[in-house]
């Protein structure tokens, strides 16, 4: 049997902290979870839009794999902007998108910078790759 194993750099990467779900909040806090509201979860505790809800109810093919280019909506972006559809780029979240800049624009000899208490993803994500990171104090 061969034995896989992972880059060096990953078997010393830490393991990534999410945020504590809302629910398990609620219960160390001894609240109702309608009570709490995460803002550093970028959380909307109001739920989305009536005119949110109706575009939903009225999507179809949800059973399809979608565009995974987001085509249409790069074209519309790129409209209402007055780019050129070459120069938008629709991404799964944040995560997805700081993971595609590090690999995109960050070799392996160079460093990340962050200012610390930041969004842990450029940190891990960072490491991910075997970027060095370099963390400032931020100082207000």
């Amino acid at each position: 049997m061969v034995m896989v194993k992972p880059s060096p750099h990953l078997e010393l990467l830490e393991e990534y902290k999410p945020l504590r779900p809302l629910e398990h909040l609620a219960t160390d806090l001894g609240l109702p979870r309608r009570r709490l509201i995460k803002l550093d979860g970028n959380e909307n505790p109001f739920g989305p839009a009536p005119e949110v809800t109706r575009a939903l109810q009225e999507l179809t093919n949800l059973e399809r794999y979608p565009d995974p280019l987001a085509t249409s909506l790069c074209q519309k972006i790129a409209r209402i902007e007055g780019l050129s559809e070459n120069n938008v780029l629709v991404t799964a979240g944040a995560d997805e998108l700081i993971d595609l800049i590090i690999r995109a624009y960050v070799d392996r000899n160079e460093a990340v910078l962050t200012l610390s208490p930041t969004f842990g993803m450029y940190k891990f994500l960072a490491r991910v790759h075997g970027v060095n990171v370099i963390e400032l104090p931020l100082k207000l």
